[in-house]
């Protein structure tokens, strides 16, 4: 899975837990809900940290709090590199 789509599952995840609506993390969090949407659908490549942020502010949870979570572990994440992907992450392949 790439970066991106862990991000908008995340973010779903979180949205259906508080039972928000994308609008209500607007309403939080300031982001705009067209660029909540396009994360949400995972058509933003690259969320930027700053809105990754606000969002978190908006559901009142630290990034820590929002990176915690199995999505984000180096196992199930694709850099989108056909190269770096072949390569799995392991005690031997880091000095």
């Amino acid at each position: 899975m790439e970066l991106n789509q862990a991000v908008s599952q995340r973010i779903k995840k979180l949205l259906s837990a508080r039972d928000f609506t994308q609008y209500t993390l607007f309403e939080y969090s300031g982001v705009p809900w067209s660029t909540i949407s396009m994360i949400c659908s995972c058509k933003v490549k690259d969320v930027r940290m700053g809105t990754l942020l606000n969002l978190c502010r908006g559901l009142n949870i630290s990034l820590t709090d929002f990176f915690d979570d199995a999505l984000f572990s180096f196992e199930n994440l694709s850099d989108g590199n056909p190269e770096t992907d072949k390569e799995k992450y392991s005690d031997e392949s880091v000095s």
